[in-house]
């Protein structure tokens, strides 16, 4: 079961800080969570949960996103925490509110998401990895390979990932605002694309993909979405 988590700080100066926001969060994260738990994060290939922050008028927002049980202990460690260190900050940013919901099953987020024309929105740039490295291409269908992955891993559902990612990118194009931008990582730039396309398919969306792109808004798409990339939104239009 997943759970969606948004949480409002107050903070003061946020351009003091080099790195992209959302691996400063995930960096004070990774100091609440027991040790063991966090070297486990590390080690594993598909995160359970996706992070991806915002600063504005004093305030940063902080939507996390948990795809399974277990990693509930990360939005409960920030919940509890009052204040946040952040590296390169001098004073921790301290907690106004939060609000956190149960997200339904992949299942029933699928009639959430139908029709066959969508916007497909990138809040925050997105990469794919190949060959082990972060790599931008603009075959959208692509960053979706880890959506489908995310479904298998942590709710049992296996689809035929080829079919729906190459479906994904051969619907026709009927608006692109993209461009490409950097992502800081503790000081290495990943390049990713960002903005909108809104796309169409020939016909009304299957039930497994309408739970793929639904999915997607939890899971984030493409790599290093524990890190604030791949925030992903997606309107019927």
């Amino acid at each position: 079961m997943s759970c969606k988590t948004e949480l409002i700080y107050s903070a003061d100066d946020t351009n003091m800080i080099l790195s992209d926001l959302s691996v400063k969060i995930h960096g004070a994260i990774m100091g609440l969570l027991p040790h063991s738990y966090a070297e486990q994060l590390h080690k594993g290939t598909l995160q359970p949960f996706s992070l991806h922050a915002a600063a504005s008028d004093g305030r940063i927002t902080v939507h996390l996103c948990t795809l399974c049980d277990s990693a509930d202990i990360i939005a409960d460690a920030l919940c509890e925490a009052d204040e946040l260190p952040i590296y390169g900050m001098p004073q921790p940013i301290r907690l106004i509110s939060y609000q956190r919901d149960q997200t339904p099953p992949p299942e029933q987020l699928a009639a959430m998401c139908s029709g066959k024309r969508f916007r497909l929105e990138l809040l925050s740039p997105a990469v794919i990895k190949k060959g082990g490295k972060p790599f931008c291409t603009l075959n959208i269908g692509r960053y979706f390979r880890s959506v489908a992955d995310k479904l298998q891993e942590f709710n049992g559902i296996g689809l035929d990932t080829e079919k729906l990612c190459s479906d994904i990118s051969s619907a026709d194009l009927t608006d692109v605002k993209l461009s490409a931008t950097s992502h800081n990582v503790s000081g290495t730039l990943y390049t990713g694309i960002l903005g909108y396309m809104d796309i169409r398919f020939n016909n009304d969306i299957s039930h497994e993909m309408s739970m793929l792109l639904a999915y997607a808004q939890y899971s984030g798409i493409g790599a290093k979405t524990a890190l604030g990339m791949g925030a992903f939104r997606i309107h019927s239009i």
